[in-house]
């Protein structure tokens, strides 16, 4: 399990600043949410948008296709897939590991991860809402459950009121002025 550590020393504004070369303006294909519709090589449109990783239709390079956990899909360079990689192994030591031997739960982190997410999903122009799942989410979660939010004026989760042990709720993010909410890919 990765060292929760060296998470807690990235600082969100580092972390998402090291992403913006990476970002497109997002799109929704299939049930999910592509941070870009581009190839990461050539800057070529990809006319059709990626299930699996690939090569480029127009360049011939590969494509890494990544679903991160934060459910955006991302095309990658593999040599620009590892800080994904990594931060998605901070996330499930964050949320699942503290229920192995030695772990510990830690809402602060959790927010710290989750305020890169936020700064990703503004550069991305999408917004959020919050999901519950679990068994007994809070009220104040809750009562969040069906708002659509600016990243930058969404609620940190967990939420300091939460009064459960281990809150389970998190954000998803959506196309601002979809329709229909998101569905996971």
């Amino acid at each position: 399990m990765p060292s929760l550590k060296n998470f807690a020393a990235r600082l969100p504004g580092a972390a998402a600043r090291a992403w913006a070369p990476l970002l497109g303006e997002a799109t929704e294909a299939k049930g999910a949410i592509y941070a870009r519709n581009t190839c990461p090589h050539c800057s070529s449109r990809l006319v059709k948008l990626p299930l699996r990783s690939m090569k480029c239709p127009s360049c011939q390079q590969p494509i890494v296709r990544i679903r991160g956990d934060d459910y955006v899909v991302y095309l990658l360079r593999e040599e620009d897939a590892g800080p994904l990689r990594k931060e998605m192994d901070d996330h499930w030591a964050l949320t699942r590991g503290w229920s192995e031997a030695g772990g510990r739960w830690d809402p602060e982190a959790i927010r710290r991860l989750r305020r890169v997410w936020m700064a990703r999903y503004a550069a991305l122009g999408l917004g959020v809402r919050v999901v519950v799942w679990g068994s007994g989410p809070c009220g104040p979660c809750r009562s969040l459950s069906k708002t659509v939010f600016e990243p930058a004026k969404a609620p940190e989760l967990p939420l300091r009121e939460c009064r459960n042990t281990y809150c389970n709720c998190r954000y998803e993010p959506v196309i601002k002025g979809s329709p229909r909410p998101r569905v996971d890919a």
